[in-house]
């Protein structure tokens, strides 16, 4: 099993974002894997 979580993270809205953040690496710290963050932004 991949142990790499992506997410797309809009820096558009960081206050939005955050919460997206410390949930991905809650997760993957208890799946002993990794975080992976693809910076996107709205048109």
């Amino acid at each position: 099993m991949d142990k790499r979580i992506l997410v797309p993270i809009d820096l558009s809205d960081v206050e939005l974002a955050k919460p997206a953040i410390a949930s991905t690496l809650m997760m993957a710290k208890e799946a002993d894997g990794v975080a992976e963050y693809v910076p996107t932004t709205c048109p």
